[in-house]
């Protein structure tokens, strides 16, 4: 049988308010199911930042990009389709 592969894991850095990075986790999950894996980490004080990382490129952030805390069903979905296009390129 091939190799059982690890899934792949996007990394999500929020400050105060971790629904956010929950309801995107779930929507990741959800939409690539046993293919990712979401860890959420709290930004220590109050940075206002909120970023997700997969395999390691800095694929939306509020700091950085002026991209939001993922908070609107269009956020969600920018970052899903980003994640996608980036499993389908190393498929």
């Amino acid at each position: 049988p091939p190799p059982v592969q690890s899934p792949h894991k996007v990394s999500v850095i929020f400050c105060v308010i971790q629904r956010y990075a929950d309801n995107l986790a779930i929507a990741l999950e959800d939409a690539f199911p046993g293919e990712i894996e979401v860890q959420a980490a709290s930004d220590r004080g109050t940075t206002g930042r909120f970023e997700v990382t997969f395999k390691g490129e800095l694929i939306h952030s509020k700091a950085t990009k002026g991209q939001g805390k993922c908070t609107t069903p269009a956020e969600v979905e920018a970052v899903v389709s980003r994640v996608r296009d980036m499993l389908n390129a190393s498929k």
